[in-house]
């Protein structure tokens, strides 16, 4: 079976395929936003830049990570904190669109309980998680940005796809 993870964002998506129960890896990459384009051509873009990839990797299951996100009514929250939240919600049904038409069985996870199920603590930052996948395979990921981050979560997700599908 072919398990495709993906871990939506606003700017980057990562996408992390592998073969299971092999565990080959076998594509980690990630989409990121023009930012002299919109969101609604980021969608655009998006949706074929995705879709390519399921035609080409061919996954039969996907987990995509499902956001818990707050608003904050302090400085620096309200209205454009309340805009990413929608924007990363539309990236995620974009990528469940594409997994659905592609005949995907799709499962919707938090990235904590992919982070517990593969890494044993769903409790790591992001940033643990890039430094423990980073220390387990050293050549597969870009840099420590958000890029990279994103596909660690994403690799991540696509190898929890089993105990998940149990759920």
């Amino acid at each position: 079976m072919r398990a495709i993870g993906i871990d939506p964002s606003s700017t980057f998506i990562g996408n992390a395929t592998i073969d299971w129960p092999s565990g080959h890896i076998v594509k980690v990459e990630h989409w990121a936003r023009d930012k002299n384009r919109s969101h609604p051509q980021g969608f655009k873009d998006y949706y074929s830049w995705q879709m390519l990839r399921l035609l080409k990797y061919k996954p039969q299951i996907a987990v995509i990570e499902m956001g818990a996100y707050q608003v904050s009514q302090g400085p620096g929250g309200g209205k454009g904190n309340f805009q990413a939240i929608q924007a990363v919600s539309f990236y995620q049904s974009i990528a469940t669109l594409c997994c659905k038409l592609q005949d995907l069985i799709v499962i919707e996870a938090r990235a904590s309980s992919a982070r517990k199920i593969t890494l044993g603590n769903g409790g790591l930052s992001k940033d643990k998680v890039w430094d423990t996948m980073r220390g387990r395979y050293p050549s597969l990921f870009s840099p420590k940005t958000r890029g990279g981050l994103d596909e660690c979560d994403a690799l991540v997700l696509a190898m929890a796809h089993e105990r998940l599908s149990e759920r």
